[in-house]
């Protein structure tokens, strides 16, 4: 919680948002976002009616994203606007509370997505491009603490889902679906710390940043054996030789 309190710095306005990209020049082509309100205990207070934006690339989508995302040049043709728009309609949703807000979300791509877009449309604001570059914060950092896969690597927005028990609103790769499916993340973490107590003791068990000493008594204790003062000298004197 203390962590939560320290990356939100008092604010009671945030957004979960996801981004879907193409696949070379990495421009936004899809934006899902959700704005809440948050209680003192940052429990979600209010939440608003999600934004979803399709918009115009330069660059073609590429063959990867179209069979991930189901979406194709000629659909975002059909539906997209102008990335300058997209970036005038977050505004417009956040309303008030734009300037003052923190974009969550799940992956350090996102707001490196602002930028590459704004370097294939000119005649966009670089000022409302940085902001928003600037203003996302990747959630997977935080979640990474407490929940992580083989040998501590991060896990997907889908699997971290799963471990906290979290159903999709819709199809994963939607970006107003993934944005909802952050946002339920967050309220699960909240509201399940049993789940993410047993969670992060596994994770402890898969890290690789601790000595393989200490990440054996974890594994011990996450077994249910005994640990002692003797079996940690024995690790020691094992892992010196």
């Amino acid at each position: 919680m203390k962590d939560l309190k320290n990356i939100l710095k008092k604010r009671k306005i945030v957004a979960f948002l996801d981004l879907e990209g193409t696949q070379t020049s990495h421009e936004i082509i899809e934006i899902g976002l959700v704005k809440v309100s948050l209680k003192e205990d940052l429990s979600i207070k209010k939440e608003y009616k999600g934004l979803k934006l399709f918009v115009l690339p330069k660059k073609k989508i590429g063959n990867v994203v179209t069979s991930l995302t189901g979406l194709t040049d000629n659909y975002v043709k059909k539906e997209g606007i102008p990335f300058k728009n997209a970036l005038t309609q977050i505004k417009k949703y956040m309303g008030s509370d734009y300037e003052k807000s923190l974009f969550f979300t799940y992956g350090n791509q996102d707001g490196v997505m602002f930028i590459k877009s704004y370097e294939e449309n000119k005649d966009a604001s670089f000022t409302d491009a940085r902001f928003m570059a600037s203003h996302c914060y990747d959630l997977s950092k935080f979640f990474s603490i407490y929940f992580s896969g083989k040998d501590g690597n991060p896990i997907s927005l889908e699997k971290l889902a799963n471990s906290l028990n979290v159903k999709y609103r819709g199809n994963a790769h939607d970006a107003l679906i993934d944005a909802y499916a952050l946002l339920d993340v967050y309220k699960a973490y909240l509201e399940k710390k049993e789940l993410v107590a047993d969670n992060y003791r596994q994770s402890l068990s898969n890290k690789n940043s601790f000595p393989k000493c200490i990440k054996r008594l974890i594994q011990d204790l996450n077994n249910n054996k005994s640990v002692t003062l003797e079996q940690f000298k024995k690790y020691i004197e094992e892992e010196l030789k």
